[in-house]
């Protein structure tokens, strides 16, 4: 099972060998219909669990885009009354963005050539 969060982290813990960091993720608003209703205030605390190769390639981007998001992909696990995700792939948003935006103008040239 691999579970995807998209968050903002604003304080995190630097450790030898990951990076350690807390977000509270609310209940997605485009829940199919065929799911029973959850309350929308509800929230859960995640413990983000990052191995630092992963956290290099995101910590930089964090640094000068104060606003930015990472894509945490990764494995969930319930651990002593607290949810985790030990993380398999950790992006940036606004890189994500930018490459998508690259890929586009470089379809539009392919196409217009």
């Amino acid at each position: 099972m691999k579970a995807t969060h998209t968050l903002h982290p604003e304080k995190w813990t630097r450790r030898d060998d990951y990076v350690l960091l807390t977000c509270t993720v609310s209940v997605p608003a485009n829940m199919p219909k065929e799911l029973p209703a959850f309350d929308p205030a509800h929230t859960a605390t995640w413990v983000v669990l990052i191995g630092m190769k992963q956290w290099r390639k995101v910590a930089g981007v964090l640094r000068e885009q104060r606003d930015d998001k990472i894509i945490v992909e990764g494995m969930p696990v319930y651990l002593n009354g607290q949810l985790m995700l030990l993380a398999q792939s950790v992006k940036s948003l606004f890189i994500e963005k930018q490459r998508q935006e690259a890929q586009r103008a470089a379809s539009l040239a392919a196409a217009g050539s």
